[in-house]
């Protein structure tokens, strides 16, 4: 796989652009690039985030019954993500199997270190996913009923078949190529070590004959740590693997390909002078 097949993005930069659009676009980059300089490390920035997340799922609970799922995550959930990425001095390297092919419906399976790795991966994975979101999110004002209304899914994590079945029912509403995005460790890591995977992603891959897409992040721990309220400035790569076909797969493969995946994805993250401490 080759590790350096995308150029790393700051600001602004959502894909490549050339021409007249390039043109228009850099005097804008820079200058949000520049305030994102004078708002990093400063609560002000934890300010815009709390605000725009809650305008956002405002807007979600207002707008996505009549725009639906997949035009609310457009023009809603794209451009929160743009924002708070935006506005943070931080350099994203993307290395791997980017952009994600196919195009249709895939199981994205990544390990989880920051509440910065949501924004993140909405904005630079550039696909319509769904959040297997935990139950205890819907317990944050605002936010959990804005995310259910785009179509994102809270399941509780000890309910087994009945989380599945959830999660199948959802899946069996959604438009053609749709996905799926599990943090698969099923909380964050609180010392940037990837934990035991949880086997719904895999689970649910195979039993609906979805390509598998592991997603390593490295480096958001480092710029919004567990239990801070302030972000720091740094880098964040994000290694994606090329799709694993699950078709043909079955109950007896769950676990091997649950542990495969967990192995590679452990392999990618890079430990951070952090590490050991939660936070």
């Amino acid at each position: 796989m080759d590790s350096d097949s995308a150029p790393p993005v700051f600001g602004l930069a959502w894909q490549p652009m050339s021409g007249k659009i390039a043109s228009i676009a850099a005097p804008i980059t820079a200058r949000l690039a520049a305030f994102g300089g004078l708002l990093w490390g400063h609560t002000l920035y934890a300010l815009l985030a709390i605000i725009a997340t809650a305008l956002a799922a405002l807007a979600a609970l207002l707008f996505a019954p009549l725009l639906g799922a997949e035009r609310g995550g457009r023009w809603i959930t794209r451009p929160w993500a743009l924002l708070l990425t935006a506005a943070l001095p931080v350099r994203v390297h993307i290395r791997g199997a980017w952009p994600i092919a196919p195009a249709g419906a895939i199981v994205v399976a990544a390990n989880h270190q920051s509440q910065f790795d949501v924004p993140v991966l909405y904005r630079w994975l550039n696909r319509d996913l769904r959040w297997v979101m935990k139950q205890e999110v819907m317990n944050i004002p605002l936010v959990g009923r804005g995310a259910v209304a785009l179509g994102h899914i809270a399941i509780d994590r000890n309910a087994g078949p009945e989380a599945r079945r959830r999660i199948e029912e959802k899946l069996a509403t959604f438009n053609p190529g749709v996905g799926l995005l599990f943090f698969a460790e099923g909380t964050r890591s609180r010392d940037g070590r990837v934990l035991p995977f949880k086997s719904g992603a895999f689970r649910i891959a195979i039993e609906q004959g979805l390509p598998l897409v592991p997603v390593a992040i490295s480096g958001t721990r480092r710029v919004f740590p567990p239990g801070a309220f302030g972000l720091r400035p740094g880098e964040v790569t994000i290694t994606i693997h090329p799709p694993i076909e699950t078709a043909g797969l079955g109950e007896d493969d769950i676990k091997p390909l649950r542990d495969r995946v967990q192995h590679w994805i452990a392999a990618q993250v890079v430990p951070d002078a952090g590490q050991g401490d939660a936070g």
